[in-house]
């Protein structure tokens, strides 16, 4: 029954997840890859794709995002939703597994689906789900060098 509940939320972040890679396909530049600014404007879209409002992206980290997005849903208004965005120095594999970290050593929520949306290995995402109350999704993306990433992340609240 809990799976049944949560059908919505995961087919609207499943929506939001397809929509945010094609963002990042139509950002890159001709020889494949994305510039900086590019980079930064793929994760600044995600403030309402595809019409679904994702909220105003708050600065967090690694290390608090998630007591912060829990902070914030009192907040979230008719908008259903908070996000957390910040930079990372370190390439997009590292981020995403400090994200993953994150996730698991809280325990309350499951991982539903992750990988790469684009072909170039430079956007990463994932959606994760705590029962039916919250669905998550993650976006991070990097430049071509893999050098710096940006990192957002939109908790979807049941209403």
């Amino acid at each position: 029954m809990r799976i049944r509940r949560s059908i919505p939320a995961l087919a609207v972040a499943l929506l939001v997840v397809s929509v945010a890679g094609a963002s990042l396909l139509a950002s890159c530049d001709r020889e494949g890859g994305m510039g900086e600014g590019a980079l930064r404007e793929s994760a600044d879209r995600m403030e309402g794709l595809g019409g679904i409002p994702l909220g105003k992206a708050r600065g967090s980290s690694p290390d608090r995002f998630l007591a912060d997005l829990d902070r914030w849903e009192g907040g979230a208004g008719e908008e259903g939703s908070v996000s957390a965005r910040w930079e990372s120095g370190g390439g997009l594999v590292s981020a995403a597994e400090d994200i993953l970290a994150a996730y698991r050593s809280n325990g309350s929520f499951e991982l539903v689906s992750s990988g790469y949306l684009d072909m170039f290995g430079n956007a990463w995402g994932a959606i994760v789900c705590d029962g039916d109350r919250r669905v998550d999704l993650v976006l991070v993306t990097t430049d071509e060098a893999d050098a710096d990433s940006v990192v957002r992340v939109v908790r979807l609240l049941s209403r």
